[in-house]
């Protein structure tokens, strides 16, 4: 075989396109929570046929943001035993994730985090809540690869996309917004300083937060 012969790229399926554009709309509340989503208005929506949009959702209902029903795929109404449970999930990997990115994060890695912290203090400044969650969703991505497990980091963006159905609600709310920005700082200044026990605090008294926030009681 010559040494210089390569691999044809192939582009895309289409099932993995519409994956990726319903996925954005679901989290970028285009749908409202409970409502029934049909593939025939979804294949209009997309300009492809049912057969991948069905995919798509068995996909997604797989990884938790589509809930199963007899006529098809719902919006999740999440149940406070929901949210327990994903906040359960966050405080365990979470914090975890936090721990390793104060234990392995290079100089490179603060530089990437504090420009998403920027941005993201820019954002909050400007009232500009869609910048906002996207400087932090920039933020929680770095964190998870500065982590450098794949695995815990795949787990971590699952838990994490649980949880982007309600949070452009949670951020149009200025006060929950620095209380997002005000751990973040924390987080980064925990991770410049290599402190892993105060990253693992900072992330457990935010999901406290959380819990307050929801209504729902805190681990004992």
């Amino acid at each position: 075989m010559r040494k210089d012969m390569r691999t044809v790229v192939h582009p895309p399926k289409l099932s993995d396109q519409v994956y990726g554009l319903l996925k954005e709309d679901l989290v970028g509340d285009v749908f409202s929570p409970g409502q029934r989503l049909v593939e025939v208005d979804l294949a209009k929506r997309y300009g492809v046929s049912r057969t991948p949009v069905r995919e798509a959702m068995a996909r997604l209902s797989r990884e938790g943001l589509l809930e199963s029903h007899e006529r098809g795929y719902l919006c999740p109404l999440d149940t406070q035993r929901d949210i327990v449970d994903r906040l359960e999930a966050r405080r365990l990997i979470d914090t975890q994730i936090a721990r390793r990115a104060a234990h392995l994060a290079k100089p490179e890695d603060v530089v990437q985090l504090q420009a998403c912290f920027d941005d993201e203090k820019k954002a909050h400044e400007q009232d500009d809540i869609t910048a906002f969650v996207e400087a932090h969703q920039a933020l929680q991505k770095l964190l998870r690869i500065t982590s450098r497990n794949a695995l815990m980091a795949q787990c971590a963006a699952m838990v994490n996309d649980s949880f982007q159905l309600v949070r452009n609600q949670i951020h149009e709310n200025k006060a929950n917004r620095e209380k997002t920005l005000e751990c973040d700082g924390k987080l980064l200044d925990a991770i410049r300083a290599s402190d892993q026990a105060l990253a693992v605090d900072i992330m457990n008294t935010f999901i406290d937060s959380l819990h307050d926030y929801f209504g729902v009681e805190k681990p004992s």
